[in-house]
């Protein structure tokens, strides 16, 4: 799931939205100042999560560029539904974090050190890398399913993991493998 200040913010955004838009009785946005701040807002909070919402973040963008010029309330509703069903694709996990990605690069990166090392005949360093890559994982999905892990060893959090039905119970053996 992403940052939960991001979720937020896009969900105060959506709520804000129809605060922001108001018809004088010309028919003209009553609140141009407050819509263009709001239309900010928006384009900003979403280009935080990077290129796994680059659909959303291009309609946004298409959006934003043709009804500023003559109906920017036009233009904060539509951003708002768009915001409304990326929400929902979050809420369905189908869009990821540029945090998790970036803690996927991370780890690739780590486990190809230590095989490394490990080609090199260095098993200590080798093994010390890939505990800390195992135990950063089991600490990322405890997080993800709301697991407290704070003050916590491995084993604990692993039975939570399984006890959830997030792991299977050979996950735990693998664990007790690593110190054979």
């Amino acid at each position: 799931m992403i940052g939960e200040k991001i979720y937020k913010r896009i969900t105060q955004l959506v709520d804000d939205a129809k605060n922001v838009v108001g018809v004088s009785e010309f028919g003209f946005a009553d609140k141009p100042d407050l819509c263009e701040g709001w239309l900010s807002a928006a384009v900003h909070v979403v280009s935080l999560l990077g290129a796994s919402v680059s659909s959303y973040k291009n309609n946004i963008d298409r959006i934003v560029s043709v009804e500023k010029r003559g109906h920017i309330d036009k233009a904060v509703i539509s951003v708002r539904a768009i915001l409304i069903r990326m929400l929902q694709d979050l809420d369905d996990g189908l869009i990821t974090s540029i945090v998790d990605r970036v803690a996927a690069e991370t780890f690739d990166d780590f486990i190809d050190h230590a095989e490394a090392y490990l080609k090199e005949g260095r098993k200590d360093p080798a093994g010390a890398i890939c505990g800390v890559a195992f135990e950063d994982t089991i600490r990322r999905l405890c997080h993800a399913h709301n697991i407290e892990d704070e003050g916590k060893t491995c084993e604990p959090l692993i039975n939570a993991l399984i006890t959830g039905g997030v792991l299977e119970r050979r996950a735990f053996n693998l664990q007790h493998t690593r110190h054979a």
